[in-house]
């Protein structure tokens, strides 16, 4: 497997230091040839596809492994997201982990794709994560194990990704943990609490919490 990319020679550390002085997130992937290959990810950019293909913007043609489009970095207001879709043939994995969904990366993320590693960088993001965090993104441990099942069990339609599908209703999940219907009901209400959620009509409330629980990872489709 190819090591995690870093700087290797002056003018490649001047690079880092410059992106890193500017708070400007990157992807950095060391080439065969020892070389750095760093993209600044500026405002301009909206979507980075990683694949085996010439047309790649992140191009991987000596790892086989890789998919002619295996995964799309894209960012959503501020924040930067990896996600594969089904796009690859062996899947694409974060910090060692199969990625699911997608990913919100956080500065030191290491994307990889076949035998390629792909390091995801971004100093100075302080205000992007408190961003994030306000709009909903939090960890397992901020909920209750019961919260936890009642998120499950909202997901549940989602299981083979369908945008077609809507988030498991309060009878269906009541009768799937065997709890009643007034308790699903709070439940509900302590995650709209916990996730923030605002003024919104009570179907988007609940599409919101989808949203967020996959998006997070608090919700993964394989574990449906």
């Amino acid at each position: 497997m190819s090591r995690p990319p870093k700087p290797q020679r002056g003018s490649e550390l001047k690079d880092v230091l410059s992106i890193d002085r500017e708070g400007c997130p990157a992807l950095l992937l060391q080439l065969p040839s020892d070389e750095l290959f760093l993209l600044p990810l500026t405002d301009e950019r909206k979507l980075v596809t990683l694949g085996r293909h010439s047309q790649s913007i992140v191009t991987v043609h000596w790892d086989p492994q890789v998919s002619r489009t295996h995964a799309v970095v894209e960012r959503v207001g501020r924040a930067w997201y990896v996600k594969d879709d089904g796009l690859s043939r062996n899947g694409t994995f974060v910090n060692g982990h199969r990625l699911d969904g997608r990913h919100r990366l956080v500065d030191g993320d290491q994307i990889r794709i076949g035998a390629t590693l792909v390091g995801f960088r971004h100093k100075h993001a302080g205000s992007l994560t408190s961003t994030v965090q306000a709009d909903g993104t939090i960890t397992p441990d901020q909920l209750t194990p019961m919260q936890i099942k009642v998120l499950r069990e909202l997901c549940r339609p989602y299981k083979l990704g369908s945008s077609y599908d809507a988030p498991a209703s309060n009878q269906q999940i009541a009768a799937e943990l065997h709890l009643s219907l007034e308790a699903v009901k709070t439940h509900m209400r302590g995650l709209f609490e916990r996730f923030d959620i605002g003024e919104m009509r009570p179907g988007q409330k609940r599409a919101r919490v989808v949203e967020i629980a996959f998006n997070s990872g608090l919700v993964r489709r394989g574990e449906l």
